[in-house]
């Protein structure tokens, strides 16, 4: 059964089942507003980050926040990738 939901600022929105519970879960993106440090560094002001809203039987639980999603890079270079 469709489901409105509210979220604040974000980018992006799309549904998936993540946790194979048989339920769809709403991934979203927002912004995220760096540090001066971080913004002279990356000559950038705002970082996108996702959430997860994990859904249940009467859809995303509106009494729990999102559950905020750190990605990390790889550690070294993938094997197939070349260097120039």
């Amino acid at each position: 059964m469709p489901q409105d939901v509210t979220v604040a600022g974000a980018t992006e929105v799309t549904t998936a089942d993540l946790d194979s519970d048989g339920y769809a879960d709403v991934i979203t993106t927002a912004g995220e507003a760096l540090g001066k440090q971080e913004t002279e560094r990356t000559q950038a002001t705002v970082r996108t980050v996702p959430y997860i809203s994990w859904g249940g039987p009467g859809g995303p639980r509106q009494t729990r926040a999102a559950t905020r999603v750190e990605l990390t890079g790889p550690k070294e270079p993938h094997p197939t990738s070349r260097t120039p």
